[in-house]
């Protein structure tokens, strides 16, 4: 079975397996050096990262220890953001002679490719003044072999009152000791004991149960248990796999042959995603220019697998094209207009602290145009397919005749397409504007809310995405039923 739920994801693109060459805590390390010399980061530099929230920074030379890298001096930036919660305005903690932890990322030459402060430096583990991170506490161990696999609680046997009166000294309120039955990787058939501990300022950690399946993260000790293991989560394979099938079965039961290749068509629109785009962006490649590549290559590739090399295919193509430009204008004028920048946004904010060098902006953008290829290529391929029904239906039909009843189709096509397209956006966001009605909806306007840079990003998402359909409906529809000459009735003899 487990076979089974691996082929489906990594055909659909969902799955790619976990080695230690593939996790963070592997890749990146800790160690400590002290801080040599520091440069605040001229402003000529700091305007080039204006667009990122970046407000000042500092470049320290660091010679650093440990077996890796030790003896070397590295270049380590460290950045002051806008709208940072933890920055004390503009000042900079640490001072020329001190010594701080640097996590770091290296390339197989033992080239520094990354690096970041993490804190002063302690030696000993733990001590009061310089309490480890839990960031630092995962790169410390990432000397070691990361595995997550899945495995079966067996035995939930909650801590006794003696064991949490010394776990209440550093917050926790409950805990229990998990056992659970590996089904795979390098314990598989073993039973590993875990401590589970509860706080009570993290209300979202899940309590398991005892029968329930979970991945366990450790790090694999050749020599006896493992290290650190810890449960990751619920190991959700098997009922992601039944609900893939159940919207597979769905589509091909319902569209035959045409159903299967759209199934092929979204997996290549996955794969053109995951396989070109991503990569390309994270090696320097524009955002924008991959984002317009990829929509180009997957609107080529839905419309040639589901309609074949046909006129259909071409006014589909074209219809999208005209629609997407037109999008992908307005995004870039709307949002220069809005003066959005991205940092507002949590997930784009997290990778701009660790990838300093992408273009946040861009991505935002690249974003928003993706995410409303899918709905034009919808319109157009039904605006197409409506054109060749009525020409079929009608072959006296003159291309006017054709344009515009294929426009009435279009107009109640738009409607519902429209609402689609804001509610998905809506409820994909809805826990967002929840949180903002909580902690707004009294003392603020609903302008000033309006007016939110998150807002307007999502305002912005949702408005250029149904502009793009609205070209898209009537140039897809004026391509089908004038580029094609209707054929005249020949001659009654």
């Amino acid at each position: 079975m487990k076979k089974l739920i691996i082929a489906l994801f990594a055909i659909a693109g969902l799955y790619v397996p976990l080695t230690a060459q593939d996790t963070i805590a592997v890749k990146m390390y800790q160690d400590s050096g002290k801080i040599t010399g520091m440069k605040p980061i001229d402003s000529a530099a700091l305007a080039k990262l204006k667009s990122k929230g970046i407000i000042a920074g500092t470049v320290f030379q660091i010679e650093m220890e440990g077996e890796l890298i030790g003896g070397k001096t590295v270049s380590v930036p460290f950045y002051i953001f806008e709208d940072d919660p933890y920055s004390d305005g503009q000042t900079i903690e640490w001072k020329t002679g001190d010594y701080v932890d640097v996590g770091y990322y290296i390339d197989e030459k033992k080239n520094v490719t990354e690096s970041f402060i993490m804190g002063f430096a302690t030696e000993g583990g733990e001590d009061e003044d310089h309490p480890l991170e839990d960031e630092a506490a995962l790169v410390q161990e990432s000397k070691g072999t990361i595995e997550q696999a899945s495995g079966n609680i067996i035995e939930a046997v909650p801590f006794t009152p003696s064991e949490m009166a010394v776990h209440a000294k550093v917050g926790a309120f409950d805990g229990l000791h998990y056992h659970i039955k590996m089904a795979d990787g390098y314990y598989k058939d073993q039973i590993i004991r875990i401590d589970h501990l509860l706080f009570k300022d993290d209300i979202l950690r899940p309590v398991y149960k005892k029968g329930e399946q979970v991945l366990v993260g450790y790090l694999v000790n050749k020599n006896g248990p493992p290290k650190e293991p810890a449960v990751y989560g619920h190991d959700r394979g098997v009922i992601l796999v039944i609900l893939v099938l159940l919207f597979v079965g769905g589509v091909i039961a319902l569209g035959r042959v045409k159903g299967l290749l759209s199934i092929a068509a979204l997996l290549i629109t996955i794969l053109f995603i995951f396989i070109l785009y991503i990569p390309s962006v994270l090696n320097g490649a524009p955002p924008l220019f991959m984002a317009v590549a990829v929509a180009i290559l997957s609107s080529l590739a839905t419309f040639l697998i589901i309609s074949g090399f046909t006129f259909k295919s071409f006014s589909s193509m074209a219809g999208v094209a005209i629609g997407f430009i037109l999008a992908a204008a307005l995004t870039f004028i709307f949002g220069s207009l809005l003066s959005i920048t991205g940092v507002m946004n949590d997930e784009l904010k997290n990778l701009a602290y660790t990838r300093t060098e992408l273009d946040i902006k861009s991505i935002l953008y690249a974003g928003i145009l993706i995410g409303a290829i899918g709905a034009m290529m919808d319109v157009a391929i039904s605006m197409a397919s409506t054109v060749e029904e009525l020409r079929k239906a009608n072959p006296k039909y003159t291309s006017m005749q054709l344009f515009l009843s294929s426009l009435n189709v279009g107009k109640d096509l738009l409607g519902t397409m429209v609402n689609t397209l804001i509610l998905a956006y809506v409820g994909a966001a809805l826990p967002f504007i929840i949180m903002i009605y909580v902690q707004y909806s009294n003392t603020t306007s609903l302008f000033s809310i309006l007016n939110l840079e998150i807002i307007t990003e999502e305002i912005l998402r949702s408005i250029i995405g149904s502009i793009g359909m609205l070209a898209t409906i009537p140039a897809t529809s004026f391509i089908a039923s004038f580029m094609r000459p209707v054929k005249k009735p020949a001659p009654v003899k």
